[in-house]
């Protein structure tokens, strides 16, 4: 395995794929992974939905296109708007051709489910870096329509909190810059 500050400082959101399966093992490593993440109170609230099947990712990304839409017509000043010609364009696959999506879901119940899954989403994308996969947390992928949800099987009292995205990559973005630290206060 790759030190661990050359996974941390190389990991990029990938969104160009060669077309490979990812073999289910590795999957299975990455979500071992994931569930090594700081949880509060040790509640690991996370539960995992993976879909390699590519015509069902066509299937959600369109479903999530048509939710976008819907809500741009609903509210003209929706922040959604900035994704709107993406949203329309069929040709658009919002999870670039990966051919693992994976996501993270938690018990709306779970108070701290959010930071918890981000957490494991953490995780599980520096995980793939080690592996030599690149991964992207696809937020516009967060909303399928409720049957496709129903297919997931991701119960209406379940939030989706990440859709990662998982493959080898066949790009090698270089780093954005970073901005400094902010430090408010640093009290000694």
């Amino acid at each position: 395995m790759p030190d661990f500050f050359d996974v941390l400082y190389s990991r990029r959101s990938i969104r160009i794929f060669k077309d490979n399966p990812i073999p289910r093992e590795t999957i299975d490593e990455l979500l071992v992974d994931a569930t090594w993440a700081a949880t509060g109170s040790n509640m690991q609230p996370w539960e995992f939905v993976v879909i390699t099947d590519k015509s069902f990712i066509r299937e959600i990304n369109d479903s999530c296109k048509r939710k976008i839409v819907a809500a741009i017509e609903a509210d003209p000043d929706s922040p959604w708007k900035r994704y709107e010609a993406s949203a329309r364009n069929a040709d658009v696959n919002m999870f670039y051709n990966a051919p693992c999506l994976i996501y993270i879901v938690a018990a709306r119940s779970a108070s701290l489910a959010i930071f918890d899954c981000s957490m494991a989403a953490a995780n599980l994308m520096l995980s793939a870096e080690a592996r030599g996969l690149g991964s992207c947390w696809i937020g516009l992928g967060a909303s399928p329509e409720r049957k496709v949800r129903d297919k997931m099987d991701i119960p209406s009292d379940y939030r989706i909190v990440a859709p990662i995205i998982i493959g080898l990559p066949d790009q090698e973005p270089k780093a954005p810059p970073r901005k400094p630290p902010v430090i408010r206060k640093f009290i000694e």
